[in-house]
């Protein structure tokens, strides 16, 4: 679950993890953009998950971020950490560095229900060279009754000269996200991960950044999670709704893939045209609560 993906070349790499086998590497060639077969496993650390890729193409390599659950409270308190590997050129293997410790829960609300900082997204201001870093991470979590799994409360930012840190938080607080217009038999539980847009698409699509976010149907008493789209908020603290449903659960189709939750997620500009039109939206799902199976897909969005 959870993807992160960048293009290489001619290849598509995308990591997922396994809560209890790492994190694992997969790739595909462009002319066949979702025929993904395994490559190496760059983390063997029961417990990590929710990684996120930085092309560091200045230097030739990859900046892998990833949330790793403490094994002796496995899924009760995590840090965000990072690796890195060149890329090969030569047809040789990955090669990892140990992981560097980016962030660990530090402020009451990183450690509601939880003590865990993870889910990162990490980009450079515009202006590139010199300019600063920023992450965006998930904080704190729910539980998810129905269907026996914690989930994200809260989102922060951080700053940093540097695309390996260190991070110094922006605020004491976390970041304010809209409800938008769902109705008041929805309640948000929580905010899994904020994560831009290309910015060269923002025009074309009408929205800033997308979230996963955590509901309760208080009609149903059933949880469920919906990819939204965003824009900067009005006053310019945080964020405010464009569509709370961009992308949701099926929740009415028997034997979906995506019928209960569709969450942990990463964008990609149509990367097999030099024309796109279509954003793609590769994220994690679940066809039901508990003891339900989870996977992998991808939605485009046009514009």
């Amino acid at each position: 679950g959870d993807p992160a993906v960048v293009v290489i070349g001619d290849t598509i790499h995308l990591w997922g993890n396994e809560v209890f086998h790492g994190i694992i590497h997969y790739t595909a060639p462009l002319d066949d953009p979702f025929a993904f077969t395994k490559l190496e496993t760059s983390v063997h650390m029961p417990g990590s998950v929710r990684a996120f890729a930085v092309h560091d193409e200045a230097k030739g390599s990859i900046v892998l971020y990833y949330e790793q659950y403490e094994l002796r409270t496995l899924e009760q308190s995590s840090k965000l950490v990072w690796i890195e590997s060149a890329v090969p050129s030569d047809g040789s293997e990955w090669s990892w560095s140990r992981p560097t410790v980016a962030l660990e829960p530090e402020l009451d609300w990183e450690m509601v229900g939880t003590s865990r900082v993870g889910n990162a997204f990490v980009y450079q201001d515009s202006s590139g060279g010199d300019a600063p870093w920023h992450l965006y991470y998930s904080a704190s979590s729910v539980h998810l009754p129905d269907s026996n799994v914690d989930e994200p409360i809260y989102q922060g930012s951080a700053s940093s000269r540097s695309l390996r840190g260190p991070w110094t938080r922006d605020s004491d607080k976390p970041l304010p996200v809209a409800k938008g217009s769902l109705p008041d038999t929805m309640e948000i539980l929580g905010v899994g991960s904020i994560k831009l847009v290309p910015p060269q698409l923002v025009d074309q699509l009408g929205f800033e950044a997308m979230c996963n976010r955590v509901f309760l149907d208080t009609t149903t008493n059933t949880t469920g999670s919906t990819i939204a789209t965003l824009r900067t908020a009005s006053d310019g603290d945080g964020w405010d709704v464009v569509d709370p449903w961009e992308i949701p659960p099926e929740a009415d189709v028997e034997g979906s893939w995506k019928r209960a939750y569709v969450y942990g997620f990463t964008t990609l500009e149509d990367p097999t045209t030099e024309d796109p039109s279509e954003l793609w939206v590769y994220y994690n799902a679940r066809d039901g609560w508990e003891h339900a199976r989870e996977a992998i897909g991808v939605s485009r969005i046009r514009f």
